[in-house]
């Protein structure tokens, strides 16, 4: 699992009512944001960089998303729920 960044813009550059697309996928920051550099609609700005992750796998996806799902349910319990199901 590693954390890239897409660079993406709008489809529609004149009025900015197109789906956003990816430009491209890359390792670093740097480069997204050199990809997406003047992609802004009507010429104004660039365009979208945003971190997503990269598994190796679908089995680590779902891990990682089990992960998430419990790391939510445990927030939700209060320090006494959390002794009492023997979480602590």
């Amino acid at each position: 699992m590693k954390t890239i960044y897409v660079a993406e813009r709008n489809l529609d550059l004149t009025e900015g009512r197109g789906p956003i697309i990816a430009i491209g996928y890359f390792r670093t920051i740097t480069d997204a944001r050199l990809a997406a550099k003047g992609w802004g609609v009507q010429g104004v700005g660039d365009g979208i960089v945003r971190p997503t992750i990269l598994y190796d796998s679908f089995v680590e996806f779902k891990l990682d998303e089990t992960e998430k799902i419990k790391a939510c349910a445990l927030a939700k319990l209060t320090d006494e729920e959390k002794e009492a199901l023997g979480l602590e």
